[in-house]
């Protein structure tokens, strides 16, 4: 039996929306690891002639250390995606199905904001510094969703023609809401629902019992 393999609209995952913004891994810690969740919604938009390409998801995220669960639809099918390095896995729950990968970021729908986004939302005191590495500055503040932000843009992100714009929460730097224009694709994260330092089982982030799983390809 053949592999496999998730397809997936190519412009999702255009290489020029990958802005290596996060950090390789996550910080390990002594005791319990930390934990975080939130949730995300993104929209990416590709024009294409006459046409336009437009794709949209919505997700629950939960990261324990240096493990993800990921848990959202495609159509009307539920999805869970565990980032168990050095491994991918995405399940279907509804016929306990799924296939796994080798990949260094856990959803590529959302390497709009980083291939490795992860990282640094655990460890966000660090993505301040991770923006202006890669050529954005803070350019004012702003009240997003009532809460105090500051502004970060980039009209040339990594050295490229990329145009960024960032809203991090002044209190703890975690980011509410990203804009993204290149090469006529255009993209936006926002985030909301963050819960910090809640105790997540660890059988959230392990395949369940009794799920068939093939070895596939990442996708592309």
């Amino acid at each position: 039996m053949k592999p496999m393999r998730l397809r997936f609209q190519k412009p999702l995952f255009l290489p020029v929306l990958t802005a290596a913004l996060l950090l390789s891994s996550v910080q390990a810690f002594a005791k319990a690891p930390a934990t975080l969740s939130f949730n995300v919604a993104g929209r990416v938009q590709a024009d294409s002639g006459k046409d336009a390409i437009v794709r949209s998801m919505n997700a629950r995220v939960f990261l324990r250390g240096q493990q993800t669960r990921i848990e959202t639809k495609v159509g009307d099918q539920s999805v869970v995606v565990l980032f168990l390095k050095p491994y991918v896995y995405r399940l279907l729950p509804s016929s306990k199905a799924g296939v796994r990968y080798k990949s260094n970021t856990p959803s590529p729908e959302l390497q709009v904001l980083a291939s490795n986004w992860p990282a640094l939302m655990n460890q966000p005191s660090k993505i301040r510094a991770a923006l202006k590495q890669k050529g954005a500055k803070k350019t004012g503040t702003a009240k997003l969703n009532g809460m105090a932000t500051d502004v970060y843009s980039a009209t040339r992100w990594d050295g490229k023609a990329r145009k960024m714009k960032l809203w991090l929460r002044k209190a703890d730097s975690l980011p509410l809401r990203m804009e993204m224009n290149s090469d006529g694709v255009k993209a936006t994260l926002n985030w909301s629902n963050y819960k910090k330092g809640k105790t997540l089982s660890p059988s959230l982030f392990a395949v369940p019992k009794g799920y068939k799983v093939r070895e596939g390809q990442a996708p592309r």
